[in-house]
């Protein structure tokens, strides 16, 4: 009897050991399960749609072109300003030498140049003041309004 009564202790507390282990490797297989596909929900976040992706190539495209328009209205800015001071430079020279030739000055020469001298300073100022005018997001909005 005790034999028997050992044996049934014994076997309960297997029963009991097995039950355990079980629990235990459903438990695993439940978490593997769930960061299995807490991976996977998180490499597809990285993932973008095709139609995504599409659109983000188009947008960037824009943008680039949009660059590249800046680029070249400020590189024809910095042209245009060295252009306004070679001339500058020139007609001051003109006005000064004319002057300085006083004897035999030509006040027609010298008026018509000291006018032109005016005039281009005068434009030189205006593009200047409009180049470091900064462009206001309502401005940009409207231009690609228009350009659609």
């Amino acid at each position: 009897m005790q034999n028997l009564r050992a044996f049934e202790e014994s076997m309960g507390s297997n029963k009991a050991e097995i039950e355990r282990s079980e629990r235990e490797l459903a438990d695993f297989e439940e978490q593997m399960e769930k960061d299995r596909n807490d991976g996977l929900f998180f490499k597809s976040l990285g993932k973008a749609a095709p139609e995504r992706q599409e659109f983000q190539r188009a947008k960037a495209k824009e943008e680039v072109q949009k660059l590249k328009e800046v680029t070249s209205k400020s590189t024809q800015m910095g042209i245009r300003k060295n252009i306004y001071l070679l001339l500058l430079g020139l007609l001051t020279l003109s006005v000064v030498d004319y002057v300085s030739s006083f004897p035999k000055l030509d006040w027609r020469k010298a008026s018509f140049l000291g006018a032109v001298l005016l005039a281009l300073l005068a434009q030189f100022l205006y593009e200047q003041t409009m180049s470091s005018e900064p462009i206001k997001p309502e401005e940009i909005e409207e231009e690609t309004e228009r350009e659609d």
